[in-house]
């Protein structure tokens, strides 16, 4: 029978043994088992997968990207983890609020178009074996100066430059969506444009004066299009990690 690689093991139940002659038999009992785990319970019938020496309950998630956030009205950008359809997922370790964001900036942090991108990296553990996407938000309750962009994104060991497309990144196409999973159900390849309230793959400036970053030629991001067009959150999901 397969180990479970989550939850708990009856230790009484398991039983390892090599065959060969009496003098070269070797088993495995419940009380050797409880020897190989860390820390050794002294007492009961059942661990968890994380006792195990040299296990993990957890799976490791770097966040590493490039972000600009140029304009009087950058609003309230947030980083989350959430699964295969946009629904949050809670971090082990790694969240910065009650709200399970692990990554958080308000307001404009660049002081011209041209400031480079600034790094942010951190780690984020959340349950072993879960699918998962990154979500970048930006609340908008301003008005049009306040297009925050990302560049150079590492997701799943792949750094995303967005140089020759945006295969496997999908944008909200409305803001007014209450949580990623609301804004998933109609979520949309990311394009090069400069369509509002979408996110859109871009090089050189974004459309507005006053706001945005600015690329040389062939050096792409993917920006929030606010273009004054009211209160919401815009939504970027990244590939799925299996």
């Amino acid at each position: 029978m397969p180990l479970p690689n989550a939850g708990q093991i009856d230790l009484n139940a398991m039983h390892v043994e090599a065959g060969g002659t009496s003098a070269t038999e070797a088993g495995i009992n419940d009380a050797d088992i409880r020897g190989l785990l860390n820390p050794t319970p002294n007492s009961g019938s059942q661990m968890d997968f994380a006792d195990w020496y040299g296990a993990s309950a957890g799976r490791t998630i770097p966040i590493d990207f490039y972000e600009h956030g140029f304009g009087s009205n950058i609003g309230d950008v947030r980083v989350y983890i959430v699964d295969s359809t946009g629904g949050l997922i809670t971090p082990i370790t790694g969240a910065v609020s009650s709200a399970g964001y692990v990554y958080q900036s308000i307001g404009q942090f660049s002081t011209s178009s041209t400031t480079p991108f600034r790094r942010v990296q951190k780690t984020v553990t959340i349950a072993a074996n879960q699918s998962y996407r990154i979500l970048h938000t930006v609340i908008n309750g301003l008005s049009f100066r306040g297009d925050y962009a990302v560049r150079d994104l590492l997701v799943g060991g792949t750094r995303y430059d967005f140089a020759s497309n945006a295969t496997g990144w999908l944008t909200s196409t409305t803001i007014t969506s209450a949580s990623g999973a609301a804004a998933f159900t109609s979520a949309q390849t990311v394009t090069t444009a400069s369509k509002r309230q979408k996110w859109n793959r871009r090089t050189g400036s974004t459309p507005s004066s006053s706001t945005g970053p600015t690329t040389a030629s062939g050096t792409f991001y993917v920006y929030a299009e606010t273009s004054g067009s009211g209160n919401g959150i815009f939504y970027l999901f990244s590939p799925l990690v299996t």
